[in-house]
């Protein structure tokens, strides 16, 4: 299956919302925080990301995985050092803590 990215004109490939691309640095840097987390760590696994096409080939996270996971589980800091936490009111289900 064909990543989104590649789904796109060239032109508009791996572009943010203002049109610029960003460097892959920072989709490097975004999956090595989120594999702080237990729940991402487990999810991604050994994948590595050198390529915009091994990012957008990462799987994707369904809300079913977020709510079978535990609260503290998605965290890639320890508790102390949040400043913000929300959770849904599980109208559809469990609630899902972000």
């Amino acid at each position: 299956m064909n990543s989104p990215a590649l789904l796109l004109e060239p032109e508009k490939q791996q572009r943010s919302y203002d049109g610029r691309v960003p460097p892959l640095a920072v989709a490097v840097d975004v999956v090595a925080r989120a594999r702080k987390s237990v729940f991402y760590s487990r999810k991604l696994g050994g994948t590595s990301v050198a390529s915009w096409d091994d990012f957008f080939a990462l799987p994707m996270t369904t809300k079913d995985e977020l709510r079978g996971a535990a609260p503290e589980d998605i965290l890639a800091v320890p508790l102390s050092q949040i400043c913000h936490y929300h959770e849904s009111f599980g109208t559809t289900g469990r609630p899902l803590a972000t």
